[in-house]
Order: C-alpha cells, then sequence, then structure tokens
C-alpha cells in the first residue's frame, strides 16, 4: 500500500524561487550541450520555439555556489533567472521549508505571496518581492485531522481556500481571518474529515471541488463527492463500486471532470462526471506520476508517465485516448523519477516536468539528458511535428521539448533534493513539493517505478514538482 505519511527531517540548505513564467523568453544556452540537441520545431502555442532552448541535447551538470538571499543569478545552461527567497535565519520552525506538493500553488494570483510549509507542518506566508517571511498562518492550528490543502484564489490574490476537518473555509490575508463556506457535516453527520489527500486540487475557477469523505471511525471511506461553491452544494457523491483503495482525488481544470487515482491494484487513473454518471476509465499505466491540465484547444487532458510503455504520455478526460509525447530513457539510466505539472494555464499546451534521481547514475549506466531537470513539455497529438505521435523509441522526430529552466543544483545545496514545478498564471509557479514515502513499484508486471527514491539521512525522499529548492 502506497503509504502517504509526512517526513519532518527533510535537510533542506535553502529554498529558491524560479522567476520564470510560461511566457518568459529564455536566451541561448551559455554552455554548448556535449550532444547536439535535435532541431527545434514550430511550437503550436503562442510563443515562438526560437525563444527557448529546445531539443534533448545532454548539458553539463552545473554546481553554483549556494547563493546569499534575495540574490539574483541565471542558470549558466539555460540562462533561467533564479532568486533565493528564504534562509533559516528567517524563524520558520524545522531544518526546511518547501512549497506543499507538486499540484498546488505556492503562489498567489498576482505574484505578491507564497504560502510554504515548513518541515514541521506549519504553514508560512512569504512576500516574494521583499524575500521576507510575514508569518506563520495560524489558522491552521484549530484543525485536528487532515492537512489544510491550502489553494490561492484565482480571482483574488488575498484570499485561499482551505480544508478544516470536515469544513471548506475561506482565509483573508488582509485581515487575517477565516470564513467557513460550506460544512459537509450537512450533508454527512459522522463525518471526521475531508480531504484531497493532499494530491488533489479544485478547478481553476475554484467553482468545484472533489474530494474524499471519510467518517470517525477507523477512518472508512464514506464516498467521494463533488461540492460546487457557487452554489453552495454537493452535486455528485459515489460511496462505492471502486476498482482500488483510493490514494487521491481531484479536479480537471474546466471543472468538469473528477480525477481518481488509486493505490496499488488498479495501474490506471480514472475521471467521472460531476454527477458521477459517466466513468472514463485512463489508458493502462496511467498511475504513475501525473497532472491535470489543457491543451492549447482548451481540452482537458491528463498528462502522467505511463508505468506500462516509458513514456510521459496525455490522455484525453472525455474519451480516454492516449498520446505517446517523449520516451522517458530508462536504457540510458532507469534511475529517473518524475512529476508532472500542467498548471500552465495563461499558456495552455504545455506541461513542466521535473525528473529526480541519484547524483550519481548507477553502477554502469551514465546520466541520460531527461536527468535532475525540469523542462517544457508540449501537449498536441503530434508535438512540434505536424505528424502521427510517436509510436516507436527508435523513430527520429524532433523532441518538443523547451529546455527554458534550469538543471538541479548539487546536493551540497540540498541534501534531499525535490523535484520541480510548474506555472500557470505566468507569473510564479503553481506547483508544489511535499516529501513522502512510498512503495516504488506497481504489481503485475510494470517494468518502472512509479516514484524514485533516495535515501538521506536515514529518511526516504521523493520529489515532488516545485519550483523551489
Amino acid at each position: 500500500m502506497r503509504s502517504v505519511r509526512r517526513l519532518a527531517a527533510l535537510l533542506l540548505v535553502s529554498l529558491l524561487l524560479l522567476v520564470v513564467g510560461c511566457q518568459q523568453k529564455a536566451q541561448k544556452p551559455a554552455v554548448s550541450p556535449t550532444s547536439s540537441p535535435t532541431t527545434s520545431p514550430t511550437a503550436s502555442s503562442t510563443t515562438s520555439a526560437s525563444n527557448f532552448v529546445m531539443g534533448t541535447g545532454i548539458y553539463p551538470d552545473n554546481d553554483p555556489p549556494v547563493p546569499a538571499k534575495a540574490a539574483r543569478f541565471s542558470d549558466p545552461s539555460f540562462s533561467t533567472p533564479l532568486q533565493r527567497i528564504t534562509d533559516k535565519k528567517d524563524g520558520y520552525l524545522g531544518p526546511g521549508i518547501e512549497n506543499e506538493y507538486s499540484k498546488m500553488d505556492p503562489a498567489n494570483s498576482d505574484g505578491t505571496l507564497l504560502m510554504l510549509r515548513g518541515n514541521t507542518a506549519a504553514y508560512y506566508l512569504y512576500d516574494p518581492v521583499k524575500c521576507k517571511l510575514l508569518r506563520k498562518v495560524s489558522a491552521f492550528d484549530e484543525c485536528e485531522f487532515t492537512e489544510p490543502e491550502p489553494r490561492w484564489s484565482r480571482a483574488d490574490p488575498k484570499l485561499f481556500y482551505y480544508i478544516c476537518d470536515t469544513e471548506l473555509r475561506g482565509y483573508d490575508t488582509s485581515t487575517n481571518e477565516s470564513t467557513v463556506i460550506h460544512d459537509f457535516k450537512k450533508e454527512f453527520p459522522t463525518a471526521a474529515y475531508v480531504t484531497t489527500r493532499s494530491e488533489g486540487d479544485a478547478s481553476l475557477d475554484r467553482r468545484y471541488w472533489c474530494c474524499f469523505m471519510v467518517e470517525g471511525k477507523g477512518d472508512k471511506l464514506m464516498g467521494v463527492i463533488c461540492f460546487d461553491r457557487d452554489e453552495n452544494q454537493v452535486v455528485g457523491h459515489k460511496s462505492g463500486g471502486f476498482p482500488d483503495s483510493l490514494n487521491w482525488v481531484g479536479m480537471s481544470m474546466s471543472g468538469q471532470w473528477c480525477i481518481i487515482g488509486y493505490e496499488d491494484k488498479a495501474i490506471y487513473t480514472q475521471v467521472f462526471s460531476r454527477d458521477f454518471q459517466t466513468t472514463v476509465k485512463l489508458p493502462e499505466g496511467s498511475a504513475g506520476h501525473g497532472d491535470a491540465a489543457l491543451t492549447a484547444g482548451g481540452r482537458d487532458v491528463y498528462v502522467y508517465q505511463n508505468v506500462r510503455n516509458d513514456y510521459i504520455c496525455m490522455a484525453d478526460m472525455a474519451t480516454g485516448a492516449e498520446t505517446r509525447l517523449v520516451h522517458i530513457p530508462f536504457e540510458v539510466n532507469p534511475d529517473i523519477g518524475m512529476h508532472v505539472s500542467g498548471n500552465c494555464a495563461a499558456t495552455p499546451g504545455w506541461a513542466l516536468i521535473s525528473t529526480y534521481g541519484a547524483e550519481e547514475a548507477p553502477p554502469d549506466k551514465t546520466h541520460s539528458w531527461m536527468d535532475n531537470q525540469l523542462f517544457m513539455l508540449e501537449l498536441s497529438e503530434a508535438p512540434g511535428s505536424g505528424g502521427s505521435p510517436t509510436r516507436s523509441p527508435t523513430r527520429r522526430r524532433a523532441r518538443p521539448v523547451r529546455r527554458i529552466i534550469m538543471r538541479r543544483p548539487s546536493r551540497r545545496w540540498t541534501p534531499a533534493a525535490p523535484g520541480c514545478s510548474g506555472v500557470r498564471t505566468g507569473a510564479i509557479s503553481r506547483r508544489t513539493i511535499q516529501t513522502r514515502t512510498r512503495r516504488c513499484c506497481p504489481p503485475a508486471g510494470s517494468r518502472r517505478c512509479r516514484n524514485s527514491s533516495v535515501t538521506e539521512g536515514g529518511a526516504a525522499v521523493s520529489g515532488g514538482s516545485s519550483s523551489f529548492f
């Protein structure tokens, strides 16, 4: 069973913010790749591919010194502008601080506030402009059972929503006051708490929310609900008939679909209409790390590591049809873990991929172009080429990869290296990181691990998707 436990001993040296948005125009790399990248295609999105470092060339590792707080610098390979935001001297509790997990925005809608999670599970508000810790969010202290799962409003930069046991609440950062939006005990009197298991998100407009309902005695699952915040009512409820134990739930960006991820028996993900009357089974292998995203045409897709065919794929939520996007080079290095961020809603049609693994390649292996990288991947039926989707890993084509972010810094920056992040608003990243221990490989003969882990200081650590280090 894939456990979801918090690790309070993650040793992070510092936290860095990638100040890069989806529409950031990266300069040409300062360092040439050791092997030539493929010719960059014409991107189908609104930004020309010529403004980005494209392809799958292998760039040398860089090991810059740890910068001072508030210092600005650039990644030497991809010229990505970076700035260090936090420092242990800020006064947060625990050895480190990070964002919550790979599928949530640490930043508010205008980039003036960050919500970060310390390793003791306390949350803090930061001013990313002044690189200043503002305060601990004490409103979460009264919530007994679950993570608060804070989610910023897209319309109001001062407002975020969070879960407190069975209640959905709103919090105004200008007044430091919370308001109860809905208490689900109204519909489910014996419920102890609601949760997405820290991996779900609401719809982009924050209208629709998909959550577990859990009874107090023995953490018994009471079902999955879809809540309409505008109408203040539950619009869908499914109490059983699931193919496996539930691991997480969340909404698609449009709010049309409720996404359910399972534990170990079901090696696939399912999506349901808001009333749970329509079910779409996504392809076998879609149980790998993934995220909801939008295509350039506005269709809901799920982007994921397919643990059956070793591709990063996307599946149309309305039809379940799968498109292979890029091959994962496990034949070069089997130690590639990854997370996906689909939150580039300001420029749909792209996802950000975070990869992580051991600093040194396994014996008799070398690092591949994908190792320890953050890169953008085009979401289209034939990315960047206008032809058919790639069906064979040996078929040569131009890779739809924007190398606009950075290679992960060395372990002396982050003794237990986290993952990477995506961007939604075109200002600051949406995605987050959460440390967790999990069973690595799914059953039934799957060849690849869903979530590679490394051991640092006696703690098993896996990456999330975040632009923080």
